[in-house]
């Protein structure tokens, strides 16, 4: 039986679609490590997906932002259910595009709810930078636009040297004074 705000930790398969629970845990899903250790600590055993009754926000955040699925399932019983499907060594199918959850049997144990945008990117394997690299030519083409309309800005206007052959002359910066005219020899103060 599990006790109010418990986890069921999943362990992924290599579909996206779906994973199969191998373990319970029998961790509080509110408390504890809210930084991106505690995702990194699931991922590092192999859990892609976890169900608790509620998560605190930072820990919810962070397993989208490391790939994984956190399922909230207020329901208690729901979650029992589920437990007592893992504990029977019967496999568990998270169907995170329909969002719902199944037995082994393929019977619709419970739904459950994710945004939209979240689901696009665990669906397609995207993180910040993968969201960022689909709109490539967008950014490109501003780019572009800007070299020509601010051409002191970037690679188009001053910024742009021409290549000299030969040595190039450094000249010494003197040494900032206070308004003392006392050096300043800490070069954090400059």
């Amino acid at each position: 039986m599990l006790l109010r705000d418990q986890i069921l930790a999943v362990v992924g398969t290599t579909s996206r679609r779906y994973c199969s629970v191998s373990t319970a845990l029998r961790t509080d899903g509110q408390q504890g490590s809210s930084r991106e250790h505690a995702p990194w600590a699931l991922l590092d055993f192999g859990i892609r997906a976890v169900i608790a009754p509620s998560y605190a926000d930072i820990f919810f955040n962070n397993t989208f932002k490391n790939g994984m699925l956190p399922i909230a399932i207020p329901d208690l019983s729901i979650i029992e259910k589920i437990a007592d499907e893992a504990k029977a060594g019967r496999k568990i199918e998270i169907d995170l595009p329909a969002q719902e959850i199944r037995n082994e049997r393929g019977q619709k144990l419970t739904s459950f709810d994710v945004e939209e945008f979240r689901k696009h990117c665990l669906v397609n394997g995207l993180d910040d930078i993968g969201l960022t690299m689909q709109i490539e030519d967008k950014i490109r083409r501003y780019e572009e636009r800007m070299a020509v309309e601010t051409p002191w800005i970037g690679d188009s206007g001053y910024l742009r040297r021409r290549r000299r052959d030969g040595p190039v002359k450094v000249t010494a910066v003197p040494v900032p004074k206070t308004n003392r005219g006392e050096e300043k020899d800490e070069p954090l103060e400059w």
